[in-house]
Parts: structure tokens; sequence; C-alpha cells
């Protein structure tokens, strides 16, 4: 009887150091969670000041060797493993390769122009949606589908959202506005 009840009783204390252990594992966890959020919320502000928007892909990188920011970037990361920011900042460092403040606003005035075409699609899409296309070109390898179909994935866009930011995006697509 002894021996049973000796053994009961360093089973319930390891079972309070086990609860007092996963408290203290969940106090840690919930306290890297409160700092990782921190830095999530830091991180848009980070990128920002970056100015990665004022990359130029067409840009010519190098002029007398006919090379693109576009492929320089590819040739930093195919060739040194150079993650893709990294390389976009290095070949930013050629004015060549950044967008002029001329450039980013007529940039702008295109977008805002786009979301409302966009916004006016989506207003009457049951009547818009007829003029979708699907398997036109939306660009030059690109159908319209395949675009709507990135648009989801990478921005978890609704379907119907992302056809009519296709449709806004590409000159092809303007029977409904």
């Amino acid at each position: 009887y002894n021996t049973n009840m000796d053994y009961i009783n360093s089973v319930t204390k390891k079972k309070a150091l086990g609860k007092t252990i996963m408290e203290q594992a969940l106090a840690d966890i919930k306290k890297m969670e409160e700092e990782t959020e921190q830095y999530r919320q830091e991180k848009p502000k980070l990128y920002a000041s970056l100015d990665l928007d004022k990359f130029c892909h067409m840009c010519m990188w190098s002029k007398s060797q006919e090379i693109t920011c576009a492929n320089r970037v590819k040739a930093l990361m195919e060739t040194y493993d150079t993650p893709r920011r990294t390389a976009i900042l290095s070949a930013m460092r050629k004015d060549s390769c950044r967008k002029s403040d001329k450039v980013l606003a007529k940039e702008g005035k295109q977008k805002h122009q786009i979301q409302v075409m966009e916004e006016e699609l989506m207003k009457n899409w049951a009547e818009n949606k007829k003029d979708y296309c699907g398997q036109c070109l939306w660009e030059e390898r690109m159908t319209c589908d395949q675009r709507v179909s990135f648009l989801n994935t990478r921005y978890n866009l609704p379907f119907d959202r992302g056809k009519a930011t296709a449709m806004a995006e590409s000159k092809r697509c303007t029977n409904s506005y």
C-alpha cells in the first residue's frame, strides 16, 4: 500500500511540475507572438523606406552590354544566390534603375484610374461579367484567366474581383466601360 501511495504522490508532483513548465512555455509563446506582431506591423514601413516601388524593370542597367535592370537582378539571383530584394537594391544603386518622381506620379495616376474602372465594373458585375473573355491575352504571354488565377493565388483576390481587375488593367477588355 505504501509503495503505491508513494508512486501516486510522485506522479502528482510530476504532474504539478509539468503543469508549471507548460504554463511558463505558454507564457513565453504568448510573449514571442506579441513581439512577432510588432515586427509584422513594422515590416511594411521598413519595405516602404527601401523605395522598392521605384525599381525600373525595363530600364537599362548597362547600355553597352544591353542589360536591363530586371536581367541584372536575375543574374545576381542565379549567379550569386542573392535574395530578390537584395538584388533589386543592388541594381538600384545605378540611377538608371530608379524611376523618376514624374514616372511614379504617372504610374500612381494610372493605378488610380484602374481602381476606379474596377469599382465601376464591380458595381454592376452581373451585367459586366458577360464581357469577360477569359481566353484572350491579358499580356503577351498570359491569358486573362491566368491573370485572374495569379491574383487569386498571390493576393487572395476573389475570382469576380480578379476578373474585374484584369478587365480594368487590360486595354483589350473595353466592352464594359
